[in-house]
């Protein structure tokens, strides 16, 4: 019995000794607040199709030599 009685008593004194008050309203972010972020994965980051965050690759495509050679139906264009 004192131990349930002890219980309330401090159930009761944890819940009145705060007083009751609201959450101040949230403010709107200003132009300042924001930051820019590349698809939230950093510089040199970018997401995939899946969304998960890859390096950007810089693939360096050599010019494609191209030639015309006489064939028996005519000239024909070859690249490689």
């Amino acid at each position: 019995m004192k131990l349930l009685s002890a219980a309330v008593a401090g159930t009761l004194i944890a819940f009145s000794s705060f007083g009751a008050q609201a959450f101040p309203a949230a403010t709107l972010p200003t132009q300042s607040d924001i930051i820019q972020v590349a698809q939230g994965c950093g510089p040199g980051w970018a997401r995939d199709i899946y969304g998960i965050c890859r390096p950007i690759r810089r693939v360096y495509v050599r010019p494609r030599a191209c030639w015309w050679v006489q064939t028996v139906y005519g000239p024909r264009r070859v690249c490689r």
